[in-house]
């Protein structure tokens, strides 16, 4: 069989760097090659795994985060966050990584510096602000002034002879989207304090913390 290349004459004239490299592996010791060998397989696993680009605290993690600092209390929807990649173990416990997630009546849990990553524990739906034996109510902002998340208060209205009466005690502001200030009540003063409302005379007297 003839081969269809002429093989024979003088060894291609490589370029000198690698010619002078190719010479260098050949008179290399065999352990010292075995070893490079094991070197480059090694690199190649690497690259191939992402193992050269994970960094020192782990491989990157898409999660959820804000550009902009959040007050407590403050409504939080998808055009508030972006996906963003954190190390791994950079990462909070219970991190949100994508806006779907995101309850729809999410208000912050406390506040959230800007480039902060959203969790489960930062970011809640209003429901978990009540705890047993109260519920949460919302105001309008025209009938309850602005007042930090937390705030203590109590709440009195006219009762049926005119006179005033309280309505509910130690409600506590848990949320404020501009719209509506929404109150933590015990949940035997919610029927009071729409009645209150529906009068349009609701009174606020902002308390100590016991």
């Amino acid at each position: 069989m003839r081969l269809p290349l002429d093989l024979d004459g003088p060894a291609p004239a490589w370029p000198r760097p690698l010619d002078a490299a190719l010479e260098w592996w050949a008179g290399a010791p065999t352990r010292l090659r075995v070893l490079l060998r094991g070197l480059v397989a090694a690199v190649l696993v690497l690259a191939a795994t992402g193992g050269l680009v994970d960094g020192r605290w782990g491989p990157p993690q898409p999660v959820l985060v804000t550009d902009r600092a959040l007050v407590p209390g403050a409504p939080v929807g998808p055009a508030d966050v972006r996906v963003a990649e954190r190390p791994r173990d950079l990462v909070p416990a219970g991190a949100l990584t994508a806006p779907d997630l995101l309850p729809a009546d999410a208000v912050t849990h406390g506040a959230v510096a800007a480039g902060g990553v959203l969790t489960v524990d930062n970011v809640r739906g209003l429901g978990t602000f009540a705890v047993a034996g109260t519920a949460v109510v919302p105001v309008p902002a025209d009938v309850l002034p602005a007042l930090p998340v937390g705030t203590r208060l109590d709440l009195a209205a006219p009762g049926p002879d005119g006179r005033a009466r309280t309505v509910a005690r130690g409600a506590t502001v848990v949320a404020d989207d501009g719209t509506w200030r929404w109150l933590r009540v015990e949940r035997s003063a919610v029927a009071d304090v729409a009645a209150g409302l529906r009068g349009g005379s609701l009174v606020v007297a902002v308390v100590a913390d016991d």
